[in-house]
């Protein structure tokens, strides 16, 4: 059987937010890669973290580094514990 999940589905799940790439984004984005020296889809979760005065939490050593210059970051089992 193939599973099939129509995008539509996933804003009934409470935990997701759907962030639109507009133009301000995607400028604030490639501003932050070129700066910081981010790959491409690194930079725009570091620059949607930053508009949402949010931490960045990521295993990616480089992100961890690199996205620091903008955000807080962490790894999962740093930020999780309780």
């Amino acid at each position: 059987m193939k599973w099939v999940i129509d995008a539509s589905v996933l804003l009934l799940l409470p935990a997701i937010n759907l962030i639109l790439l507009d133009l301000p984004l995607a400028i604030k984005a490639s501003t932050m890669a070129l700066k910081s020296r981010l790959r491409g889809a690194d930079s725009v979760y570091v620059a949607v973290a930053a508009a949402f005065d949010a931490a960045l939490v990521t295993w990616d050593k480089e992100m961890l580094k690199r996205g620091s210059m903008a955000v807080e970051t962490s790894t999962p089992d740093l930020c999780c514990r309780s």
